[in-house]
């Protein structure tokens, strides 16, 4: 829904290798961002970055890593600076309906692009289990722990530094 109205240009690129067992995918895109809330002027750009590596060394076991930079800069850029998020995720399926599969992330933003005078740190952990009940209806329990590394900078909603969150869903696949 959002149109961009400043004629901005962005470029993208993409190298993808699939295997058998072995996947690698690196994207990036880089453009002007004078369109943006906190462009002050005609020099700003954005940068993303995004890799990740997918293995299956086994018949019942997934395992995922992913990277992600995304940087805002320039002279008019108010906010400049990186964000780095790294994460580890793997499922086994324990039997051929079910599974259990776990997943860690870490996210840094610096102080420069948060606005919050340090760095904002971000660890999450998710446990998550699944069960095919039908050929298209799957159901899925999911726990997550959420943590700020230091509170004095950022919190949750209810004001501390960490949370727990679960999910049940249900869901139809067409």
């Amino acid at each position: 829904t959002f149109v961009s109205t400043d004629n901005d240009k962005a470029y993208y690129g993409q190298f993808q290798f699939a295997g058998d067992n072995f996947g690698l995918n690196v994207g990036g895109i880089w453009g002007d961002d004078s369109g943006s809330g906190n462009c002050g002027g005609a020099d700003c750009n954005t940068s993303v970055v995004d890799v990740v590596l997918s293995l299956d060394p086994t018949e019942n076991l997934s395992l995922w890593f992913n990277y992600d930079w995304a940087h805002s800069g320039g002279e008019d850029f108010a906010g400049h600076g990186s964000a780095h998020g790294v994460s580890a995720a793997g499922r086994v399926g324990i039997t051929d309906t079910m599974g259990l599969a776990t997943r860690v992330e870490y996210v840094n933003v610096e102080d420069t692009l948060a606005g919050t005078g340090d760095d904002v740190e971000l660890i999450t952990a998710t446990l998550t289990g699944d069960k095919r009940l039908t050929d298209n209806l799957v159901t899925r329990l999911e726990l997550r722990y959420d943590v700020f590394l230091d509170d004095a900078v950022a919190t949750f909603v209810t004001g501390d530094e960490n949370q727990l969150v679960a999910l049940w869903e249900m869901y139809f696949e067409f």
